[in-house]
């Protein structure tokens, strides 16, 4: 999780004891629907780049090669895209 939490009252003290006032600002929440269109616009984007590279890699094996890589590419991208969206927890 992003933001966790705030600590304690108690712990909020400073050197000699005294209590310390501090104020937590948080973050605002993305909607479902905000949440779900970075995570399309990153598979999107992977997707792009895994089927653009597997094209290039194919070319020596003429069209059909081109295409089949490009395929790997794209599912390769689809994969990477969604796991980044999960790793930025979006």
């Amino acid at each position: 999780m992003l933001w966790e939490m705030p600590p304690p009252a108690s712990s909020l003290r400073d050197s000699a004891g005294r209590t310390v006032a501090v104020s937590y600002m948080r973050r605002p929440a993305l909607t479902l629907t905000q949440d779900l269109a970075v995570k399309k616009l990153l598979v999107f984007m992977g997707t792009t780049l895994g089927s653009s590279l597997g094209w290039w890699l194919g070319g020596a094996g003429g069209i059909m090669g081109s295409f089949i890589l490009s395929m790997v590419g794209l599912g390769a991208g689809m994969y990477f895209g969604a796991q980044l969206a999960r790793r930025l927890e979006i």
